[in-house]
């Protein structure tokens, strides 16, 4: 949770449980299986998609609400934005086509941010599209598994991102400036939040991560003796040596 008072994990069954980081009996959030879980920014409960469906369950309630229903749609990836205004989620109208959609926290005043076709590929991966929100809250990034996209809150033509592998990562610079990403072929990359400026970091197995100030990138790679901890200035041009 946000606050770090619980944590939630997944079951061999696919459903969701999460128990105090204090001990005791873990409690249900879902009965079924669910792919993921977004965590309301107060910690007092997730939203999840059942694959049609979006429900909040609240800690404090017996049972989950719909808050956002699909009337026949398929709404996935529900995903809150840092200070819990606006929830980005997807609505697939057919297989190949995701409608990147946003509400309000509230799941009120739901609106489309507009579409992108999806590779054959993408629409057979496992894991349903990511969301990845920005710090300053006005954008987030879609990944629905070989391609990636900015999308606006205010609008606007939705930025394409380089293309990447299966199993790709991305993290945001703490400013919302740029986007570093593991491409899940042994690569680093940063690029600018614009779409510009697009640069090889350094090979890599695992990672990104971003110090709280935005000067460092850690990520790991493979070596001949081993793995090694990397974590570059992104402000300076000598790099630190890695950690064996």
């Amino acid at each position: 949770a946000p606050d770090g008072s619980r944590v939630a994990y997944q079951d061999q069954k696919g459903a969701w449980w999460a128990v105090s980081t204090h001990g005791g009996a873990p409690v249900a959030i879902t009965a079924k299986a669910v792919q993921n879980i977004s965590w309301l920014p107060s910690s007092q409960g997730v939203y999840y998609s059942d694959g049609a469906d979006i429900y909040a369950q609240l800690f404090d309630q017996a049972q989950s609400n719909a808050v956002l229903k699909g009337g026949g749609q398929t709404y996935t990836s529900p995903t809150f934005s840092p200070n819990g205004n606006t929830i980005g989620f997807i609505n697939h109208p057919r297989a190949n086509l995701a409608d990147v959609r946003v509400a309000k926290g509230d799941g009120t005043d739901a609106r489309s941010l507009g579409r992108v076709l999806l590779t054959p590929a993408e629409v057979t991966e496992p894991c349903p599209p990511q969301i990845v929100w920005s710090p300053d809250n006005a954008r987030f990034l879609l990944n629905p598994g070989r391609n990636a996209y900015i999308f606006y809150l205010a609008g606007g033509t939705p930025l394409p991102l380089p293309t990447h592998g299966a199993g790709a990562v991305y993290a945001w610079a703490p400013d919302g400036s740029k986007v570093a990403f593991n491409d899940g072929q042994g690569s680093m990359w940063l690029v600018s939040a614009g779409g510009t400026g697009v640069r090889n970091v350094a090979e890599a197995s695992s990672g990104p991560a971003w110090s709280s100030d935005g000067t460092t990138l850690a990520f790991t790679s493979r070596e001949r003796n081993g793995s090694a901890l990397h974590t570059p200035s992104m402000s300076r041009a000598t790099p630190r040596a890695p950690l064996y």
